[in-house]
């Protein structure tokens, strides 16, 4: 129960990553509009070795409203993703939502197609049922960007409380980029003892 925990904890927000940076310059809503239309995946939890994201997001903005499309892939080692979609509205430079599963659009991708309705159903209870504190509140995250790397550092506070396990840090790819989602939850190798 503990793992489908932390998935609804990165499903609210985003997944967890470094802390804001000494060069990060914050975005004003003009930055911020200005990155979102750049047409660039946002790539969190970005690791060089293999050249993956841990979630990536495509922004789309009209007027104040900004559709967020997130995806994720669930275990390594299995093609199964989970897609969501949200509105958020841009109130003084942040990227705000009221939190409201029925709101949202949660689809469930099993190499590449829709997942069966029963097994889409199922995970859909489970995610409501590990979410439901996060019902009614209202997230946003401040973001900022690092001048040395030009990736994308987001504060988030819940209920205008800080809330640093929702921060995260991305990576702005290219639009024809090839992205390799890597399992939320990976599997780890068991230490050996000689």
């Amino acid at each position: 129960m503990r793992a489908l925990q932390v998935l609804a904890l990165i499903l609210a927000v985003a997944a967890p990553s470094a802390a804001l940076g000494r060069a990060d310059r914050p975005l004003t809503g003009d930055g911020l509009v200005a990155a979102i239309a750049s047409d660039q995946a946002w790539c969190a939890g970005w690791r060089e070795a293999d050249q993956s994201c841990e979630e990536v997001v495509f922004l789309e903005a009209a007027e104040n409203l900004v559709s967020q499309t997130r995806r994720y892939r669930i275990y390594e080692g299995a093609d199964f993703e989970m897609v969501v979609r949200n509105t958020a509205k841009i109130e003084a430079g942040k990227l705000c939502w009221t939190y409201r599963f029925a709101e949202m659009e949660v689809a469930f991708l099993e190499a590449g197609v829709r997942a069966a309705p029963e097994q889409a159903a199922a995970m859909t209870v489970v995610l409501r049922e590990t979410m439901a504190d996060l019902e009614g509140k209202v997230a946003c995250e401040a973001f900022s960007r690092d001048e040395t790397t030009g990736e994308i550092a987001a504060a988030a506070t819940l209920d205008g409380e800080r809330a640093p396990e929702f921060d995260s840090r991305f990576r702005l790819l290219a639009p024809d980029t090839r992205v390799k989602l890597r399992g939320v939850f990976e599997d780890k190798p068991e230490p050996t003892t000689t």
